[in-house]
């Protein structure tokens, strides 16, 4: 790949995390980098799973995971990130791999994160794809924050709901931590909410207020503006029908009292066996089944990302349930 022109547009970076492993989180990754360059724009897919990476296997990669990411950290030519990427089989999409076999690569520096923080933003593509890895880890939060409209991905079940409430938890906790003056005091009581779980269906005090309240009112104003920035968006994954989207005002309503934080619903990708039975084949989910149920929702989130993603989505709750209450209709009547 050349080198970045001068006057390029800055690639929009989408994030993709979920508070626990399990929630289809890579396919989603992959599936949405490959929809995107298949409509014809520039994608890099980066494996950001630190220590478990799986991109390249749901990208439909065979022999093994490419030299990228570890090799890049491990290097001293100062040779761009760039110069790391792996041509895949989808045309317009290249993988900066992780390494599955290496746990010492989930133990970034701050030296190290903030270089490859640097090189991610410097990439020549339309969009790139950051495959997280699933959890609360700092590395994770951090990379989370390039954006301030990540990708959640999420099951309907109340586990997996709450893992998601925990990780947007922590990661208001991690975007106040480095907004805040260094007070000793302050980050020591931040330390201890961090550990302090966000229930789904509670009337447990709002956790940000509690951290907040004691501070002095312009700091407080400073925090909340900067924490108010974020807008993430999420992908329901592995649904069983329109039902599953009930739990959406308790989830909404969950979030503001605790967090004072706005989501956007942006996707919902329904149970479907094509996904597994196309990681058997050692497929990606659009090259092995791109007409079933998982995969056309795939292309209809890659449409909306395209659509929607550099603005705000108004009522997206709504519309979110409505398409999909619609859409099931429209199939049980065929």
């Amino acid at each position: 790949m050349n080198t970045t022109p001068t006057n390029q547009k800055t690639a929009t970076i989408i994030p993709i995390a979920g508070g626990k492993g399990g929630v289809g989180k890579s396919l989603i990754a992959a599936n949405l980098a490959i929809v995107l360059a298949r409509l014809g724009h520039k994608t890099i897919g980066i494996d950001l799973d630190l220590g478990a990476a799986n991109l390249h296997s749901c990208l439909g990669l065979s022999g093994g995971t490419p030299p990228g990411l570890a090799r890049f950290l491990r290097s001293t030519d100062q040779a761009p990130l760039e110069s790391y990427l792996a041509r895949t089989p989808h045309r317009n999409l290249h993988l900066l791999a992780g390494d599955e076999g290496n746990p010492f690569l989930a133990q970034l520096n701050v030296a190290q994160q903030r270089r490859l923080v640097q090189q991610i933003r410097a990439l020549p593509a339309e969009f790139v794809i950051l495959d997280l890895g699933a959890g609360s880890s700092f590395s994770t939060l951090d990379f989370f924050r390039i954006s301030q409209k990540g990708l959640l991905v999420t099951t309907p079940e109340i586990t997996s709901l709450q893992n998601l409430m925990n990780f947007l938890k922590n990661l208001a906790f991690r975007v106040i931590e480095h907004s805040l003056p260094q007070d000793r005091s302050i980050h020591r009581k931040l330390q201890t909410l961090y550990t302090s779980p966000l229930e789904f269906k509670s009337d447990q005090p709002s956790l940000l207020q509690t951290l907040l309240n004691p501070l002095d009112p312009e700091i407080t104003e400073k925090v909340l503006s900067s924490w108010q920035q974020f807008r993430p968006r999420l992908v329901f994954n592995r649904g069983l029908g329109p039902d599953d989207l009930s739990i959406i005002p308790e989830l909404e309503k969950r979030l503001r009292d605790q967090l004072d934080l706005t989501i956007e619903f942006i996707g919902y990708i329904p149970e479907d066996l094509a996904v597994p039975n196309s990681l058997r084949q050692g497929r990606s989910l659009m090259s092995f089944a791109s007409t079933s149920n998982a995969g056309q929702d795939m292309i209809r989130l890659a449409r909306r990302v395209l659509r929607l993603w550099d603005q705000p989505i108004p009522d997206s709750a709504r519309q979110l349930q409505q398409y999909t209450h619609r859409l099931y209709s429209e199939s049980s009547s065929q």
